[in-house]
Protein backbone atom coordinates (compact mmCIF):
# COMPACT_ATOMS: atom_id res chain seq x y z
CA UNK A 1 0.00 0.00 0.00
CA UNK A 2 1.97 2.77 -1.20
CA UNK A 3 0.19 5.76 -1.68
CA UNK A 4 0.56 9.17 -1.22
CA UNK A 5 -2.27 10.19 1.70
CA UNK A 6 -2.59 8.23 4.91
CA UNK A 7 -4.98 8.49 8.04
CA UNK A 8 -3.91 7.49 11.28
CA UNK A 9 -5.82 3.85 11.16
CA UNK A 10 -3.99 3.18 8.13
CA UNK A 11 -0.65 3.77 9.24
CA UNK A 12 -1.15 2.50 12.42
CA UNK A 13 -2.16 -0.79 9.73
CA UNK A 14 0.43 -0.28 7.96
CA UNK A 15 2.99 -0.30 10.88
CA UNK A 16 1.56 -2.96 12.62
CA UNK A 17 0.98 -0.89 15.78
CA UNK A 18 -1.79 0.14 17.72
CA UNK A 19 -3.64 3.64 16.34
CA UNK A 20 -3.37 5.41 19.86
CA UNK A 21 0.24 4.40 19.74
CA UNK A 22 1.07 5.80 15.74
CA UNK A 23 -1.21 8.88 17.93
CA UNK A 24 1.00 9.03 20.41
CA UNK A 25 3.93 8.90 18.14
CA UNK A 26 2.70 11.54 15.88
CA UNK A 27 2.49 13.89 18.91
CA UNK A 28 6.12 13.29 20.32
CA UNK A 29 7.39 13.76 16.90
CA UNK A 30 5.36 16.63 16.27
CA UNK A 31 4.24 15.83 13.18
CA UNK A 32 1.58 17.95 11.63
CA UNK A 33 -1.17 16.62 9.34
CA UNK A 34 -1.62 17.53 5.59
CA UNK A 35 -5.12 18.52 6.19
CA UNK A 36 -4.74 19.92 9.74
CA UNK A 37 -5.97 23.41 8.96
CA UNK A 38 -8.15 22.78 5.60
CA UNK A 39 -10.45 20.75 7.03
CA UNK A 40 -14.06 21.44 7.52
CA UNK A 41 -15.37 19.35 9.99
CA UNK A 42 -13.73 18.49 12.94
CA UNK A 43 -14.35 14.89 12.75
CA UNK A 44 -13.24 14.74 9.07
CA UNK A 45 -10.05 12.38 9.52
CA UNK A 46 -6.07 13.67 9.50
CA UNK A 47 -4.34 12.80 6.60
CA UNK A 48 -0.96 12.32 6.22
CA UNK A 49 1.67 11.65 3.44
CA UNK A 50 3.63 8.97 2.80
CA UNK A 51 6.91 10.95 4.46
CA UNK A 52 5.54 10.89 7.71
CA UNK A 53 4.72 6.45 7.26
CA UNK A 54 8.30 6.46 6.52
CA UNK A 55 9.42 8.64 9.92
CA UNK A 56 7.19 6.48 11.99
CA UNK A 57 8.37 3.57 10.68
CA UNK A 58 11.68 4.29 11.48
CA UNK A 59 10.59 5.63 14.86
CA UNK A 60 8.89 2.55 15.52
CA UNK A 61 12.36 0.48 14.22
CA UNK A 62 10.56 -0.90 10.93
CA UNK A 63 11.35 -1.63 7.73
CA UNK A 64 8.58 -0.42 5.55
CA UNK A 65 8.76 -1.23 1.73
CA UNK A 66 9.02 1.43 -0.43
CA UNK A 67 7.06 -0.06 -3.35
CA UNK A 68 3.98 -1.85 -4.24
CA UNK A 69 5.96 -4.66 -6.51
CA UNK A 70 6.43 -6.92 -3.70
CA UNK A 71 4.32 -9.75 -3.90
CA UNK A 72 2.92 -12.31 -1.42
CA UNK A 73 5.17 -14.68 -2.51
CA UNK A 74 8.41 -12.09 -1.87
CA UNK A 75 7.02 -11.43 1.46
CA UNK A 76 6.47 -15.46 2.37
CA UNK A 77 9.80 -16.03 1.14
CA UNK A 78 11.53 -13.44 3.14
CA UNK A 79 9.63 -14.49 5.94
CA UNK A 80 10.52 -17.95 5.36
CA UNK A 81 14.10 -16.76 6.16
CA UNK A 82 13.90 -14.50 8.53
CA UNK A 83 12.51 -17.53 10.23
CA UNK A 84 15.20 -19.60 9.18
CA UNK A 85 17.94 -17.14 10.52
CA UNK A 86 15.87 -17.23 13.79
CA UNK A 87 15.77 -20.82 14.18
CA UNK A 88 19.35 -21.11 13.09
CA UNK A 89 20.38 -18.68 16.14
CA UNK A 90 18.43 -20.60 18.57
CA UNK A 91 19.68 -23.76 17.42
CA UNK A 92 23.44 -22.76 17.96
CA UNK A 93 22.39 -21.37 21.31
CA UNK A 94 21.00 -24.61 21.98
CA UNK A 95 23.77 -26.32 20.74
CA UNK A 96 26.07 -24.23 23.23
CA UNK A 97 23.83 -24.99 25.97
CA UNK A 98 24.29 -28.53 24.96
CA UNK A 99 28.23 -28.28 25.52
CA UNK A 100 28.13 -26.71 28.29
CA UNK A 101 25.82 -29.07 30.20
CA UNK A 102 28.02 -31.89 28.84
CA UNK A 103 31.08 -30.64 30.10
CA UNK A 104 29.32 -29.92 33.50
CA UNK A 105 27.63 -33.38 33.40
CA UNK A 106 31.12 -35.01 33.06
CA UNK A 107 32.63 -32.49 36.13
CA UNK A 108 29.78 -34.36 37.73
CA UNK A 109 30.09 -37.60 37.26
CA UNK A 110 34.12 -37.26 37.61
CA UNK A 111 33.19 -35.99 40.94
CA UNK A 112 30.98 -38.50 42.29
CA UNK A 113 33.50 -40.94 41.17
CA UNK A 114 35.97 -39.15 43.43
CA UNK A 115 33.00 -38.84 45.95
CA UNK A 116 32.32 -42.61 46.21
CA UNK A 117 36.12 -43.42 46.20
CA UNK A 118 36.41 -41.79 49.58
CA UNK A 119 33.51 -43.27 50.66
CA UNK A 120 34.67 -46.45 50.32
CA UNK A 121 37.95 -45.90 51.95
CA UNK A 122 35.96 -44.10 54.61
CA UNK A 123 34.07 -47.64 55.36
CA UNK A 124 37.10 -49.27 55.12
CA UNK A 125 38.90 -47.28 57.62
CA UNK A 126 35.65 -47.63 60.09
CA UNK A 127 35.84 -51.10 59.98
CA UNK A 128 38.94 -51.49 60.27
CA UNK A 129 38.92 -49.44 63.79
CA UNK A 130 35.87 -51.17 64.66
CA UNK A 131 37.62 -54.46 63.88
CA UNK A 132 40.56 -53.03 66.46
CA UNK A 133 38.88 -51.62 69.05
CA UNK A 134 36.92 -55.23 69.43
CA UNK A 135 40.70 -57.13 69.57
CA UNK A 136 41.57 -54.24 72.18
CA UNK A 137 38.78 -55.24 73.74
CA UNK A 138 38.94 -59.11 73.71
CA UNK A 139 42.60 -58.40 75.32
CA UNK A 140 41.52 -56.45 78.27
CA UNK A 141 38.74 -59.02 79.22
CA UNK A 142 41.42 -61.63 78.65
CA UNK A 143 44.01 -59.75 80.89
CA UNK A 144 41.17 -58.76 83.50
CA UNK A 145 40.27 -62.71 83.96
CA UNK A 146 44.49 -63.59 83.71
CA UNK A 147 44.57 -60.91 86.34
CA UNK A 148 41.95 -62.34 88.77
CA UNK A 149 43.21 -65.75 88.48
CA UNK A 150 47.21 -64.71 88.93
CA UNK A 151 46.16 -61.94 91.68
CA UNK A 152 46.60 -63.38 95.62
CA UNK A 153 45.72 -61.25 98.00
CA UNK A 154 48.36 -60.84 101.04
CA UNK A 155 46.47 -62.43 104.03
CA UNK A 156 45.22 -65.38 101.21
CA UNK A 157 49.47 -66.17 101.67
CA UNK A 158 49.41 -66.48 105.64
CA UNK A 159 46.14 -69.09 105.14
CA UNK A 160 48.26 -71.15 102.41
CA UNK A 161 51.09 -71.34 104.81
CA UNK A 162 49.18 -72.30 107.86
CA UNK A 163 47.40 -74.64 106.48
CA UNK A 164 50.59 -76.20 105.18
Amino acid sequence: MNKQIYTITEIAKELNQGRQNVRRRLLKLSIKAVNEHTREHKTDPLLYDFKTLKILSEDFGLVQRTSDSTTKEQVNEQAENDIFVVLKEQLEHEREQNKMLSKLNENLLNQLDKNQTLLDQQQRLSLNDRNKIENLELEIKETKEESREVKIKWYDAFKKNKRE
